[in-house]
């Protein structure tokens, strides 16, 4: 086990996802300049949500054939590339529609290759760190991923404004360059050099995953479990904050930067805490899941029928550690259910199933708003939690 080589793949994932949050700013805030159409402009993230998901269907394919490092490397190294064609796309297009299918081509080979990016990495930390470290692994790499978010979408947006699309796209580069080569310090343990999925069908490939995560009890409601918390978890998009602030809270969009910097700010918190107690956590997961859901899902709808804003700030940064103990249970939880030659293969048909699951919810949700306005799909969203919390707490008792 190499704690070194964790650290490297910590450091040059959070790179990467600061170069992420750049890019994708960068890139619908050009689309908007380009069309003036908020639509286009929205296409961005759920092309690469869609996108992400084809990649992680085929990504079982690849897991079978070549090493994690070496699928993360691949991935990282051909997003680094692909920015450079991004950025000789806008400098040198010929006419607006031009540039358009070049950005969007762009968009969907970076988030196809994206879509092994997360799995890939999860599948990687039980082979590089001793498996009583796993819940705080786990809880800073949550954590990091969430202050980059929050640090590239503040740093982002004055960065845009100071330096435009070729300035955030040039850093993004510089970023993902970075995580590239930091994968040479990662040297992945316990890989056999011959996979005994080679020698199976490609369509029994493909399935070994899909069929793991539903021949296991404790998989099974763990994917119950993670579907409701996923489709919870959509009512946080943009479009539907933007709207629960004007229409509910009465508040100008300016609050909606503070309501996701609350959001943010609790995920951290979480993160804190969870590995502050993960000694504790570690010992008692399902109720760490179960209780996150729960806690998460009273909240929520509490905030559904609040209408002051600084109690809904406060709700929101609420929300956080919650949150922040079931995504770190539930990915330990996957990481021990599963042993270390299947997890690429779980994780892949997990994520895959998580992207789906959220592309359809939003705009489930989003309909839900305009049929029955803005507060309904945060009700939706806490009695979803609380159905995912029952299923997870009675595991208990079942498994």
């Amino acid at each position: 086990m190499n704690q070194r080589s964790f650290h490297w793949l910590w450091i040059g994932q959070s790179a990467a996802n600061l170069g992420d949050a750049f890019y994708t700013l960068a890139v619908v805030s050009h689309l908007y300049e380009l069309t003036h159409s908020a639509t286009f402009a929205a296409m961005v993230p759920l092309l690469r949500v869609g996108s992400m998901l084809v990649g992680g269907l085929i990504a079982p394919l690849i897991m079978a054939r070549f090493s994690l490092k070496g699928i993360l490397s691949a991935s990282q190294w051909g997003q680094t590339g692909l920015l450079v064609a991004l950025y000789a796309a806008i400098s040198v297009s010929v006419s607006h529609v031009t540039e358009m299918i070049s950005i969007f081509a762009v968009i969907l080979m970076m988030a196809f290759l994206d879509g092994w990016t997360v799995p890939t990495r999860n599948a990687l930390v039980p082979r590089l760190i001793p498996e009583a470290q796993w819940v705080k692994a786990n809880g800073w790499l949550l954590t990091s991923d969430q202050i980059v978010q929050m640090i590239g979408w503040i740093a982002g947006g004055m960065l845009s404004a100071k330096w435009g699309v070729w300035g955030l796209i040039g850093l993004t580069f510089g970023m993902f360059l970075f995580s590239s080569i930091s994968l040479q310090w990662v040297n992945e343990s316990g890989q056999p050099r011959e996979k005994a999925e080679n020698r199976l069908p490609k369509r029994e490939q493909w399935l070994i995953g899909w069929k793991t995560l539903w021949s296991r009890p404790i998989l099974r409601r763990l994917v119950m479990t993670d579907i409701l918390d996923t489709a919870a978890g959509s009512v946080w998009v943009g479009a539907l904050t933007l709207v629960f602030v004007k229409d509910i809270l009465h508040r100008g969009s300016e609050w909606w930067g503070w309501i996701n910097g609350s959001y943010f700010a609790g995920m951290i918190l979480g993160g804190m805490i969870v590995v502050h107690l993960s000694r504790y956590l570690d010992r008692n997961l399902v109720w760490a899941m179960g209780w996150g859901s729960l806690l998460a899902g009273v909240f929520i709808l509490i905030y559904a029928r609040n209408e002051h804003p600084g109690v809904a700030l406060a709700l929101c940064l609420l929300m956080g550690p919650p949150y922040q103990l079931r995504e770190t249970a539930q990915r330990t939880l996957l990481q021990k259910s599963v042993d270390d030659t299947l997890l690429p293969h779980v994780l892949a048909a997990h994520g895959s199933l998580t992207y789906a699951t959220f592309g359809l919810s939003v705009l489930a949700m989003s309909l839900a708003a305009d049929l029955w306005g803005i507060q309904t799909p945060y009700i939706i969203s806490g009695l979803l939690l609380m159905g995912a919390a029952i299923i997870a707490l009675t595991a208990t008792n079942s498994d």
